[in-house]
């Protein structure tokens, strides 16, 4: 569909001498459709619902178009110097493209211009970059965090990748290659395991009690008694900042089944959907009683202002003049907590303490404003002195972790966490190492001490491997049961799940399409990578008394595909674990003797001496139907 000598005017950056309309007629049939490219040429604005666009305009404004609670300054953007409309065009295909939430097309458009004024190039459409001008952009942002160098590489890419189909500028392949290189590392390691860091309990224990002393003492609705709540909802819960500024009142509710004690629940917005989906889901997520007496304070103390402004949202303070809090305002009021109860909460000059946290100036804390009844004490230290603090997206792997390590199945705390797979979930585990390098010094103590099996479809394999290592260990170290276990561990440290133990070595949730099996066999227990050992019993028989007892109440309770779904996980459990760990069992009474076993493992002694029994209750498990 060829232009218009008046389209071509319109689009006052393109010249016709450079076959400009090709680029508006790939953009039109591909992306933009006809109705935008009438809009383009037509008419003066660009109408997205309750958001009109004038291309021409230097500063656009979204704020219309998204039901998210974002900041109105995310959303604007001043295009001042895009005199060959090179960034406009870029914003407005992202946009329509809805790759991603409006917000972020935003801040696409503002990272590719900041980017190319780090470089030292003002022509964003014929401007040439090259390696060494990158060089020298990442140098000036040296001191930021990974997340915010991947934006600055993965955005450049984005743009000139944009900038070479749609304007034919040829791009440095050289550049190109290192970009995508760095953005590939970098991504890496903001995603890996390594990537959200729970808040360490030394640390998270008394900023809670610090926030339950601040609300039980605080009659009204300050920034520090809401900055308290906020951080304890959001450490019990695990919400995201965007779902706990968007928090609306009624949305607290209780539930019981017959003879159980009540349960509260809460509803919530929930923002991650697709990528260009700039509306909320329902989420629903259970309160414990540190969040429930949080969200009954601010309840309460914010009813006031809550019905100044006209607004639903659970947190509001006095100064408060929008309808909803915004992420960065409760970020900011973290840090000045923290900071202001330095005597309770080790916040200050701890970062070798605690190197999972960040780090600020109190200075830069100070200039936020601080509570004139804290201000003299933090006047006193130097303004150099290093706050350290947690960032709210940590309390959700804190959150992640705890339920894991509660024995929560990784399908459920994906659920709660409201992720799109256990992948991701996994990277939010960062389960106790030093607790996993003890279990796994046990195991190996039990296989090499006492020749136990390893139970599992690939059990006799890992045995295999871990024996080959040890068998390449100094004399001395094989001597000593405890070297060869701390060795074994160190080598291939195992990590403790629901059931047992994952012999992928060192991670969560290992398991990927590509390979052998799912990460969702996980949840049902019957993954080819887990593996466990005859004194694992005890927990194995209460996961299926567990099991066993979701298919009696699902039962009762006329939900008949849940308890099927229960008890085809006891029935798994029974199979691959239960069974194989009974057989072993016998196998250690007969080579070792009754008390040599409860020696070892005293948690063993009521099955050692009620076996026919537990035999008897695993048989009428396995003969249960529906």
């Amino acid at each position: 569909m060829p232009v218009s000598t008046a389209a071509s005017s319109y689009w006052g950056f393109m010249d016709e001498a450079e076959s400009a309309p090709v680029i508006l007629e790939l953009s039109s049939r591909a992306f933009l459709g006809d109705k935008m490219v009438r809009d383009l040429t037509e008419g003066p604005e660009i109408d997205f619902g309750n958001a009109k666009i004038e291309f021409k305009s230097m500063f656009w404004d979204f704020s219309g178009v998204t039901e998210l609670p974002v900041s109105r300054t995310d959303l604007q953007m001043n295009f001042d110097g895009d005199e060959s409309g090179i960034l406009r065009l870029f914003l407005l295909c992202l946009v329509v493209w809805r790759t991603s939430k409006v917000q972020t097309c935003v801040r696409k458009a503002k990272i590719a211009r900041a980017v190319f004024d780090g470089m030292g190039i003002a022509d964003m459409r014929r401007g040439m970059p090259s390696w060494e001008d990158f060089e020298k952009r990442l140098s000036d942002i040296s001191d930021k965090s990974a997340s915010w160098r991947y934006s600055n590489a993965s955005g450049l890419i984005e743009f000139l990748r944009f900038r070479q189909t749609y304007f034919n500028v040829p791009n440095d392949d050289r550049l190109m290659a290192r970009l995508e290189a760095l953005s590939a590392k970098l991504g890496h390691r903001m995603w890996s395991q390594d990537g959200v860091d729970p808040v360490p309990d030394e640390y998270l224990a008394p900023l809670v009690e610090t926030c339950l002393k601040t609300i039980r003492s605080s009659d009204s609705n300050s920034r520090e008694g809401i900055t308290a709540a906020a951080i304890l909802l959001a450490s019990q819960i695990g919400m995201r900042a965007s779902e706990l500024v968007a928090l609306e009142v009624e949305s607290l509710h209780k539930s019981s089944l017959p003879g159980e004690p009540e349960i509260a629940f809460m509803t919530f917005k929930t923002f991650k959907g697709s990528k260009g989906d700039n509306t909320y889901k329902t989420a629903e997520t259970i309160v414990n009683p540190i969040a429930l007496e949080a969200y009954s304070w601010l309840l309460d103390k914010c009813a006031a202002d809550r019905e100044r402004l006209g607004t639903r949202a659970l947190l509001v303070s006095h100064k408060q003049k929008r309808q909803y809090q915004t992420k960065g305002n409760i970020a900011e009021s973290l840090k000045v907590f923290v900071a202001a109860h330095f005597d309770s909460i080790p916040s200050i000059d701890t970062a070798e303490r605690f190197p999972e946290l960040k780090t600020t100036t109190l200075e830069k804390v100070i200039n936020l404003g601080i509570d004139p009844k804290y201000a003299e004490k933090l006047n006193e230290l130097p303004s150099d002195t290093q706050v350290v603090y947690p960032v709210f997206h940590q309390f959700r792997a804190t959150v992640a972790t705890k339920l894991y390590e509660a024995g929560v199945d990784m399908h459920y705390i994906k659920r709660h966490m409201s992720h799109i797979s256990e992948d991701t979930t996994a990277g939010y585990i960062h389960s106790d190492k030093e607790l996993d390098r003890q279990n796994s010094e046990t195991v190996y103590k039990a296989v090499f001490g006492e020749g136990a099996s390893v139970l599992g479809v690939h059990g006799d394999e890992f045995r295999n491997k871990v024996e080959s290592y040890v068998s390449t260990l100094d004399e001395k170290v094989k001597a000593d049961l405890d070297a060869v276990a701390a060795a074994a561990a160190k080598k291939y440290p195992l990590r403790r799940k629901v059931g047992g133990f994952c012999i992928r070595c060192g991670n969560i949730v290992p398991c990927h399409s590509a390979e052998a099996t799912d990460s969702i066999y996980c949840s049902f227990g019957v993954c080819p990578n887990q593996c466990t050992m005859y004194f694992m019993l005890p927990d194995s028989l209460d996961s299926a008394r567990k099991h066993i007892d979701l298919v009696e109440r699902n039962r009762r309770d006329g939900f008949t595909k849940a308890a099927a779904n229960e008890l085809r996980k006891a029935q798994n459990v029974i199979r691959d674990v239960i069974d194989p760990e009974i057989e072993s069992f016998k196998e250690q009474l007969e080579k070792l003797g009754r008390n040599e076993v409860v020696r070892l493992h005293s948690d063993l002694a009521h099955i050692a001496d009620n076996l026919e029994k537990v035999e008897e209750e695993v048989k009428a498990w396995k003969s249960m139907t529906l």
